[in-house]
């Protein structure tokens, strides 16, 4: 921009002086021309100038500032663009470790449910294991108090058939016999009833 200025100065100083050689003794065309337009070459040059003033006191005091300012601005956009860009990438990071412990803490939630399971049925075994064993215990003290409940009534069957066949004896032969001695003639005979059968 100051080039531009600069080149502008020179041009202009460059016209004004033409201008007012040409108004001082130079071709009479010239200056009639300007008379004719109603120019005065004096006016020319001190408009010239002022323009030219103007011109580089705007610059220095009104375009300067601007294009501070609009730098300025182009670098606050920038680098809010830069920190948009950082942020983004920062969120992608942040994204991905995420999914990556989501995944992670999934993983671990389907193996402790897998061990939890596992043990589940481990103890279902055991429990399944113990009541079948308990059963057969059961089952084996029922058998043997039946066994045990034939032994005894068995013997109390004895008993009974004994004295049925004392009292058929004593009735048949009419004399009371020895108690001793008719049980044992009577277990005796039932026993060797017992190996005949």
């Amino acid at each position: 921009m100051r080039k531009i200025g600069a080149s502008f100065l020179v041009l202009s100083l460059s016209i004004a002086k033409v201008l007012a050689e040409g108004g001082e003794g130079g071709s009479e065309g010239g200056n009639s021309l300007m008379k004719t337009l109603g120019i005065d070459p004096a006016a020319l040059v001190v408009q010239l100038i002022g323009f030219l003033l103007l011109v580089m006191l705007l610059n220095k005091f009104l375009f300067g500032p601007i294009k501070v300012l609009l730098s300025r601005r182009q670098q606050d956009i920038q680098e809010t663009y830069d920190k948009i860009e950082a942020d983004k990438r920062e969120m992608e990071l942040l994204k991905t470790d995420y999914e990556q412990r989501l995944a992670t803490i999934e993983a671990q939630a389907r193996e402790r449910i897998q061990v939890a399971v596992n043990e589940a049925q481990s103890m279902k075994d055991n429990i399944l294991n113990e009541a079948r064993a308990q059963s057969e215990l059961i089952r084996k003290d029922a058998e043997d108090a039946m066994a045990r409940e034939h032994q005894r009534i068995l013997i109390e069957l004895r008993t009974q058939v004994a004295d049925l066949a004392l009292n058929a004896a004593e009735r048949l032969i009419g004399v009371k016999l020895d108690d001793a001695t008719d049980r044992k003639l009577v277990e005796e005979f039932i026993e060797h009833a017992e190996v005949t059968t």
